[in-house]
């Protein structure tokens, strides 16, 4: 989703239409360690999240995240499949999901 940038708009809600899928926050979390590629991202995922992943869902967060500039796709010479990782926009995403994780840890594990 492109967002274009008003003095006016609520950086809250500006960011939650760009994070705006279930499963935003949980792929962005499953990259901070290290670029991973998609089989990877739905199987950690899938072990980690109650909810099916489907390839198709993985498929357009991944495009939308990776048009918002919040992660990169990489094809490296003589593989077929690309890796993704988190850009500098993704990777500043960190502390928000740190604390996203203790309040989850408090109020709900």
């Amino acid at each position: 989703m492109a967002v274009t940038q008003e003095k006016n708009y609520c950086p809250v809600a500006i960011a939650s239409m760009v994070l705006s899928s279930k499963w935003d926050l949980i792929l962005i979390h499953s990259l901070l360690d290290h670029p991973m590629r998609f089989s990877e991202i739905k199987r950690k995922i899938s072990n980690s999240f109650p909810r099916e992943l489907t390839a198709s869902s993985l498929s357009r967060v991944l495009r939308r995240l990776e048009a918002s500039g919040i992660i990169l796709k990489k094809m490296t010479e003589g593989c077929s499949h690309p890796t993704y990782s988190l850009t500098q926009k993704g990777k500043d995403l960190e502390p928000v999901l740190d604390e996203l994780y203790r309040w989850g840890q408090k109020h709900i594990g």
